[in-house]
């Protein structure tokens, strides 16, 4: 259902930034071009097991469900199970009934037998078709009954091949408990890390949700200005959940305020009310905004220009234009997120004298 008010300058489709893992949403940056060869070719290939590390909102759910929605669109070369509820208190009996349950297998007679079920499937299946195990926050997964659950299904195979592939999305935490039992640690095949976004990248992700949220600006472009994308990579630090939750933040105070621009000040003014934001956050945006505007003014310096000036007649005194002085001209030349910047960066001085 779109959303649409006449009076308002934004449209749209749906929101582009619900805290929501919509496979439908996934852009895949080239940071991540790597990572999605690696996860293919551990199933593919019939590896056994990958593991994908990810700090926490580095993408990790979205990817396991991104892989999920692919496989599942060829049922004729994969099987798929995600389980995306895991609970740290799982022994092994409940993770093999609950992978029993994710392929669809019918109930066994007891808890015991669902192993058996369970490679009756497998061994069932045609050598051109793999069965794909998708486990999110496997970092849950501490108990030793757990990890011995894990090495039964990863160690199962045909003569000629393996028909299950885990792929295991966990924070990088869980290295430490699989470095406690090095048996299990050996039994991945691929490891791999979610890598930190770059600005550019971020601002494809930002422009991507925007085109597929089929989000309309009347009275400009639908889009994050350039400053306003600076503004969301220093919040996240390059981290995707933080910088879609700043988009959001943003997008909707813009949508609030009948705004038809977003920009840096935009997103600050936004983030103003997360409690997250402190002055250290502050900071930190108004320094990397500052940095960009003086980027712009040294690109623009570049790209001037430069034309020969013929010799002229002396002017009278009185007919000569009076020049502005150096600090007049370069304020008047400033943006409004410079001068917001600034701003910021004066009363944070402000507030540390206070503090002495």
């Amino acid at each position: 259902m779109q959303i649409i008010d006449r009076n308002a300058p934004w449209s749209m489709r749906e929101h582009p930034f619900l805290p929501v893992a919509n496979p439908a949403y996934f852009y895949g940056p080239a940071e991540l071009k790597e990572v999605i060869q690696g996860i293919w070719s551990t199933v593919d290939r019939g590896l056994g097991m990958g593991i994908l590390f990810g700090d926490a909102g580095s993408g990790k759910s979205m990817l396991c469900r991104k892989v999920a929605a692919t496989a599942l669109a060829e049922p004729d070369r994969y099987r798929v199970a995600v389980i995306g509820d895991t609970q740290s208190g799982w022994n092994g009996l409940d993770l093999v009934e609950r992978v029993s349950r994710q392929f669809g297998l019918p109930p066994a007679g007891s808890r015991e037998s669902s192993l058996d079920r369970l490679y009756d499937f497998l061994g069932t299946l045609p050598e051109t078709c793999r069965a794909v195990l998708l486990i999110d926050d496997a970092h849950l997964l501490v108990r030793r009954g757990a990890f011995e659950a894990l090495r039964i299904l990863c160690r199962f195979e045909l003569p000629t091949h393996k028909p299950l592939t885990l792929l295991c999305f966990a924070r990088p935490g869980w290295m430490e408990a699989l470095r406690a039992a090095p048996e299990y640690m050996d039994l991945a095949a691929w490891t791999s890390r979610i890598p930190l976004l770059s600005r550019e990248s971020i601002g494809e992700i930002v422009a991507w949700r925007m085109k597929t949220a089929g989000v309309i600006n009347r009275q400009g472009p639908a889009q994050f200005q350039e400053d306003a994308i600076v503004a969301v990579h220093a919040w996240s630090k390059g981290l995707i959940r933080p910088a879609l939750h700043a988009c959001r933040l943003a997008f909707d105070f813009a949508i609030s305020r009948n705004r038809p621009l977003i920009d840096g000040s935009v997103v600050v003014e936004a983030l103003a009310k997360d409690p997250r934001f402190d002055s250290d956050a502050r900071e930190n945006i108004a320094m990397v905004l500052l940095q960009l505007d003086r980027e712009k003014t040294t690109r623009k310096r570049i790209q001037e220009p430069l034309h020969p000036i013929p010799p002229t007649k002396p002017l009278a005194p009185s007919a000569v234009t009076p020049t502005l002085p150096e600090e007049e001209t370069r304020e008047n030349g400033s943006s409004r997120d410079r001068r917001a910047a600034e701003l910021l960066l004066k009363a944070s001085e402000r507030r540390k004298m206070k503090g002495e």
